[in-house]
């Protein structure tokens, strides 16, 4: 019987994941995102303009690590959610986004593996629009079906 490759399996990979960012909490945003980053983070704009022009009023970040793409969102009057995987970027949204006037509770551990992670309890279970930056790379193949599902889920109708 095959052995199965365990460089593979979703939860392994997420603890490497994990470990791997949770240093990067504080410097990731800078390193990426700013105007100082080595290569441009074009797909702000890209999809900020897209989230406009559909008239989005709640927005959901699956994978949004220290809100890098939600703070560009932060003055434009959106109800935002976030999640992530790693602890310490989840703690680095919840002290940025604070400081824009959201509610800490607006952003929560979770996996996109997991549909359960998508909605936080106590609050809204769907959203007009759900962004999932830079996840991808980090999970097998095989299950980005599963994650697209998970997006789709949590959008309200039209969303």
């Amino acid at each position: 019987m095959k052995k199965p490759d365990q460089r593979l399996d979703p939860w392994i990979l997420e603890e490497k994941v994990a470990q791997c960012y949770s240093t990067w909490g504080k410097s990731y945003y800078e390193d990426y995102y700013s105007p100082k980053a080595s290569y441009p983070p074009v797909h702000v704009d890209m999809i900020r303009s897209r989230v406009r022009a559909a008239g989005v009023k709640s927005l959901l970040d699956a994978g949004c690590g220290p809100a890098s793409f939600l703070r560009h969102l932060a003055g434009d009057g959106l109800d935002l959610y976030g999640f992530d995987l790693t602890t310490e970027m989840i703690e680095e949204a919840k002290n940025v986004m604070a400081r824009h006037g959201f509610s800490r509770d607006h952003f929560w551990k979770g996996s996109v593996l997991h549909s359960v992670d998508f909605v936080r309890p106590g609050f809204r279970s769907d959203y007009d629009a759900a962004v999932c930056l830079g996840v991808f790379p980090h999970i097998p193949a095989e299950y980005d079906e599963v994650v697209l599902k998970n997006l789709q889920m949590v959008l309200s109708s039209g969303g």
